[in-house]
């Protein structure tokens, strides 16, 4: 199914064996309506898969996945703007969003929010400091069809990384740190394998309400450096509020450069003579 859906383009996240995002922006081009496209979509992977499949589209990821869960098994739904999405979801429970789990859920309704409309009435600044930023600004946002992040799609030899999914929740700090240096010393391994230094740092932090959070550094000199690199990886970390609960982690490396093509720095210049 991934290679059917790679012929259409390489933007595409996969976010688990059979569900994840493609930015069409390009290929909706050469269809006469994204009706048409999403109908074509589900009827060729059944074709070659004898797998259904549903098909959302939205002006961003928010209202994509929300979409995309509205006819399944094997239907279609399209949000073309962000007020429709708004106008579909206000009369929806709160559970409804993406991000909001069972727990999160009953602290919401003590405070009377049991509809997605309830959060309309409260300020970004009001939420922040009822929920914690992160989980104040997704509500705000969510709730009103904003979504800024990117389908995130490796170009070929652009990045270099690994990530696992746990069967069961990292709380701990221990496991978590433990979880952290294995992938990070998978995705060191391949770094140094397809010999390249980097100059961005990029973690993947998944939660069990499925909420993903991306955060990446970047260095004025690449580097290969396995401790410089892993102390990056531990600081970006740290400046994630939510560390439990979590199902995902992954570290990736970007801005690749050639180690024979490598800018040395003064440090670098200096040594070597």
């Amino acid at each position: 199914m991934h290679n059917l859906v790679l012929k259409i383009t390489h933007k595409i996240e996969f976010i688990a064996l059979d569900e994840g995002y493609i930015d069409i922006t390009e290929v909706i081009k050469k269809f006469s309506s994204k009706e048409k496209f999403a109908k074509t979509f589900r009827e060729r992977i059944f074709k070659h898969t004898g797998l259904t499949c549903s098909v959302g589209i939205g002006v961003n990821k928010i209202s994509a996945k929300i979409a995309s869960d509205i006819n399944k098994p094997f239907g279609q739904y399209i949000f073309n703007s962000e007020e429709e999405f708004v106008e579909y979801m206000k009369e929806k429970k709160i559970r409804k969003l993406q991000g909001v789990g069972e727990k999160f859920e009953k602290l919401l309704n003590k405070d009377n929010i049991f509809l997605v409309k309830d959060v309309h009435k409260f300020s970004l600044k009001e939420l922040t400091k009822r929920y914690g930023k992160a989980r104040g600004e997704l509500l705000y946002l969510y709730s009103r069809g904003i979504d800024y992040s990117p389908v995130e799609y490796d170009k070929p030899t652009h990045s270099v990384g690994a990530e696992n999914t746990y069967s069961f929740t990292l709380n701990t700090e221990e496991e978590i740190n433990k979880k952290l240096q294995e992938v990070f010393e998978t995705a060191y391994r391949r770094l140094k394998e397809k010999n390249f230094l980097t100059k961005t740092i990029s973690i993947k932090v998944r939660y069990e309400d499925r909420v993903t959070i991306n955060k990446a550094k970047t260095i004025s000199i690449a580097t290969y450096d396995r401790d410089k690199l892993f102390e990056y990886v531990q600081e970006i970390f740290n400046e994630i509020e939510e560390k439990s609960s979590i199902k995902l982690l992954g570290v990736t490396f970007k801005n690749l450069v050639e180690f024979s093509m490598r800018q040395l720095s003064f440090k670098d210049e200096f040594n070597s003579k």
